[in-house]
């Protein structure tokens, strides 16, 4: 559709919005009235130009947004035309720029349809004859500020950002352009490599996507908008144009971020084909499935004694992962090799967080915390106790921080993320019941917990694709005198178990999943005599799941909402992947799910 939300035009369109603003500096002679009015007009006619563009490359005709943006774009020329008397300069030089345009844009169109060979040398005159008419915002404040003497030096600024755009673009638009039949420099420089290689596969398959990574072409098209992104600032900087200089560097970091994520995604990748998918056999015993597990769970830990996980933006989960799957060992007595590893590197690094890039949380400290006291090493909890306030706890607590981590704005909101989140006041409670000495701090939290408890007997999770995390780790967090909000609890679980099936799904996927399945008998086994057949039912399962090398399924259960949503059920849709937020990511190695198993297993033995 060529109509988009505001919030996505803002993003998208932030240069054309901006250009007038940003290059202003230069000519003290344009009045702020002039100023509004040159913004307005040249953006009017960019969106016009946009659709006519989205309708000749094969998009929906909207009727009626067609027409909206057409009375835009009428709108646009009576302000040009109040701009610029009929005599003035600056018509010359915007008829030549629509010419170069429309050039181009034929010429774009003869390639298409004749699958010309795109060389660097065409891409890059194509990208500029593009761009022509952003060009005539430099001649515009040249005939309004009466001076010309950086032409020169602003139209190549404009090229330089145009080639940069344009390289993310046929990137990012690599599936769409192909298949309505457009021929751009990276699906031509694919199909160059794809052949010299002897590689056949249509561009139609979801492998040919594959292939833009795994021969580099799209990281070296993100290189070459770097490249081309500097250039412009370099010239920007040159003539002080701090704003633009600014926005510039912005956009090349997001480039420089997006080389590093896709350097993660490939890691991530090798390490799930590498996984075994072989089921261990029929005849697998609790026994066995633990010495399995604990094996595979060895072979996971680098050379720091570190476990890694849940790819994000943020990077891999290490630290957070690593005190998790302690916990799990070290509650019941299991991998002493596993855990003396963890205890060496954790007496040395005492930073509870998601990786050692990032300032601390919540959830990290509550289980390095309790990793502490079972595993008998010093630990600092006087940090982890500053997130928690009357019994309720956080994630995170420091807001500036939080923008500067994600790339926002100093007036962004980001409460969702640092309200009291009732997974993590279930988890502290979980790791406080074990710590007599913060006996207050416990009582504090197992009251909030009791006060949280929704009319069905569950708890919500927040950063979780299913209640039955939160719901879980509040059940093993209350005191056996809590029998009423526990059998609830346990009730609620039940409840969601599969009927006639001896699973818990993930509502996310819809799948049966080990990890929830395992936190759900992980709670029942609080109440064992009420629930023996279902917990052995449900043993029998898991164990004839359980993978050779002795790990469960990976599943997308880390649920990561924009920074502004206190309540994700309102999120209508969520991606299936790692990066951004309004994500669900899944756990690629399946450490997380493992080590949660595990120490079910051992619970019942």
């Amino acid at each position: 559709m060529i109509e988009q939300t505001t919030k996505e035009i803002k993003k998208n369109h932030e240069f054309y919005i901006n250009v007038a603003e940003y290059l202003v500096p230069l000519y003290p002679k344009v009045n702020e009235e002039q100023l509004i009015a040159l913004k307005a007009t040249s953006y009017g006619y960019f969106k016009f130009l946009l659709s006519l563009d989205s309708i000749a490359d094969g998009g929906d005709l909207d009727f009626r947004s067609f027409f909206v943006r057409l009375s835009s774009f009428e709108e646009s020329i009576k302000g040009l035309a109040y701009l610029f008397e009929r005599q003035d300069k600056f018509w010359t030089s915007f008829a030549s720029h629509k010419h170069s345009y429309l050039a181009s844009y034929a010429f774009e169109k003869k390639i298409s349809e004749n699958s010309i060979l795109i060389d660097q040398h065409t891409f890059h005159s194509l990208a500029k004859g593009k761009s022509a008419m952003a060009l005539s915002i430099v001649d515009a404040l040249s005939s309004l500020g009466d001076n010309d003497k950086y032409d020169v030096h602003l139209k190549t600024l404009i090229n330089e950002i145009h080639i940069a755009f344009q390289y993310l673009d046929d990137l990012d638009d690599f599936k769409a352009d192909y298949d309505s039949g457009q021929r751009t420099y990276i699906i031509s420089e694919l199909e160059r490599i794809l052949n010299e290689r002897k590689i056949s596969i249509s561009l139609h398959s979801p492998l040919a996507y594959k292939y833009l990574f795994l021969t580099e072409l799209a990281q070296i098209s993100i290189k070459n908008a770097i490249n081309h992104y500097q250039n412009a600032i370099e010239i920007a900087t040159t003539l002080n144009l701090d704003s633009l200089s600014q926005y510039l560097l912005k956009e090349q970091l997001r480039c420089k971020d997006r080389l590093i994520e896709i350097n993660y995604l490939l890691i991530k990748t090798q390490a799930k084909a590498d996984k075994s998918e072989k089921i261990a056999g029929s005849g697998n015993t609790v026994p066995e499935a633990i010495r399995l597990s604990l094996t595979y769970l060895k072979s996971q830990q680098d050379s720091n004694g570190l476990l890694s996980d849940f790819l994000t933006t943020a990077g891999f989960g290490t630290i957070w992962v690593s005190a998790y799957v302690g916990c799990m060992l070290a509650e019941k007595g299991l991998g002493e090799d596993i855990t003396n590893a963890l205890s060496e590197y954790f007496i040395n690094h005492e930073h509870a967080s998601f990786n050692e890039n990032i300032f601390m949380d919540g959830d990290s400290a509550n289980f390095l915390s309790l990793y502490s006291v079972l595993a008998n090493i010093p630990y600092n909890q006087s940090n982890w106790l500053s997130f928690e306030r009357d019994g309720s706890w956080r994630t995170y607590t420091d807001e500036n921080g939080l923008r500067k981590l994600l790339h926002l704005s100093q007036h962004h909101n980001v409460y969702g993320w640092i309200k009291e989140k009732n997974c993590v006041s279930a988890a502290a409670g979980y790791a406080l019941k074990s710590m007599n000495h913060l006996n207050e701090a416990y009582i504090r939290t197992a009251n909030h917990l009791k006060g949280t408890q929704q009319p069905d007997g569950s708890w919500k999770s927040y950063w979780w694709s299913s209640d039955i995390y939160a719901t879980s780790y509040a059940v093993r967090a209350l005191h056996s005198n809590d029998f009423m909000q526990k059998t609830a609890g346990c009730n609620w679980i039940m409840s969601k178990k599969e009927t006639g099936k001896h699973f818990w799904a993930n509502p996310a996927t819809g799948k049966p999943s080990a990890f929830y399945t395992a936190l759900a008998l992980r709670s029942l086994v609080e109440l064992k005599d009420n629930y023996n057949n279902e917990i052995s039912s449900g043993i029998n399962w898991l164990l004839s799941v359980q993978f050779e090398d002795g790990s469960w399924a990976s599943d997308f259960i880390l649920r990561i909402p924009d920074p502004d949503v206190i309540n994700p059920e309102e999120v209508k849709a969520w991606k299936h992947g790692s990066f951004g937020t309004g994500v669900i990511v899944d756990d690629h190695n399946s450490i997380f799910t493992t080590a949660t198993v595990l120490n079910l297993l051992a619970a019942v033995i």
